[in-house]
């Protein structure tokens, strides 16, 4: 599921309201650290509710997929233009200048977190994929928790004066293509592996 579409974009829209609310009242680094554990949280959860394996896997089709991708595009957009117009947070924590902004560490991450989403689903319903945003905290929200749908949409909605639309088309093709190529990498290494968590003092 961390790889739903409107999984990702339901977590980030939440996550960020999350570290802009608390960007308002402390630092960047303590709202990135917390957004981060917030998308983290929401992911868990909804990864856990039972899912309709029928429903899962016309999700997976490419005008299903790519409808899902516009939905959750849009719920970003909605959320965050939003919340910029009630306050000055979003925009200042989005757009700060400390933070190195480029699609090709975009493209980086997408590609990892495929990969171990890829892995994720082949060892069953463990949660360490999602355990990975606390790791990445100092970046991905910045980044839309590397989601296409949550970086364009919080993106353009807050229209940083350095980046230009065409910026987030790039990020939007290389994260596009940096995700299957992650997630067809992911299967070809779990088809090595067993298809059960490993138990270290039964199977090593």
């Amino acid at each position: 599921m961390v790889d739903d579409p409107m999984v990702a974009g339901v977590a980030g829209a939440a996550a960020l309201l999350i570290a802009f609310a608390l960007f308002s009242v402390s630092s960047w680094l303590i709202a990135a650290f917390g957004g981060s554990a917030a998308y983290a949280t929401a992911c868990l959860l909804i990864a856990s509710c039972p899912a309709n394996p029928k429903s899962h896997d016309q999700s997976r089709r490419i005008p299903e997929n790519w409808l899902r991708h516009a939905a959750a595009f849009g719920v970003v957009f909605s959320a965050v233009l939003l919340a910029s117009q009630m306050s000055d947070a979003p925009r200042a924590f989005f757009c700060v200048g400390a933070v190195p902004w480029s699609p090709t560490i975009f493209a980086v991450g997408a590609f990892v977190l495929a990969i171990m989403a890829a892995l994720n689903r082949r060892q069953g319903k463990s949660g360490f994929v999602h355990v990975i945003w606390i790791g990445v905290a100092w970046i991905a929200p910045w980044y839309g928790f590397f989601s296409v749908a949550t970086v364009t949409g919080a993106g353009l909605a807050l229209g940083c004066e350095d980046r230009a639309a065409s910026d987030y088309a790039l990020l939007a093709v290389f994260g596009t293509a940096a995700s299957v190529a992650g997630t067809w990498f992911g299967r070809w290494l779990g088809d090595g592996l067993p298809t059960q968590p490993i138990n270290p003092y039964e199977d090593l």
